[in-house]
């Protein structure tokens, strides 16, 4: 599986949806999702929407400084430790046996211009 595909299936768990849902959400069809995900050839015009829909960001969501972490996370109890506890460089704390969904939702994070360091 490529970064690219790590990254969908991150936001697939995190986000409990169907390969289909999110390909309807995404604007392809699910062949063209799958082939994505998986690595395989697919059409430059498929993933330039792809990287648009990763691109696009939601302005009305606005978190408190508490509830996110120096990498733009938002506490996620699937990939990071609960309680909630940030590490000394202000990052989540990673939840024992989840470090690659972790750090699929990091790549996919910064994919979506999340991975902004604050001071």
């Amino acid at each position: 599986m490529t970064n690219l595909g790590m990254m969908l299936a991150a936001y697939e768990q995190k986000h409990d949806l169907t390969a289909q849902t999110i390909a309807d959400e995404i604007g392809l069809n699910k062949s063209a999702y799958s082939r994505i995900k998986s690595g395989k050839a697919f059409d430059a015009a498929d993933l330039l929407t792809l990287i648009a829909w990763a691109m696009a960001t939601d302005p009305t969501t606005v978190h408190d400084d508490d509830d996110v972490d120096t990498l733009g996370m938002t506490h996620d109890p699937a990939i990071h430790s609960s309680p909630a506890t940030k590490n000394a460089d202000g990052s989540w704390r990673v939840r024992r046996g989840k470090k690659a969904e972790y750090e699929a939702a990091v790549a996919l994070a910064v994919s979506q211009g999340l991975g902004v360091v604050h001071d």
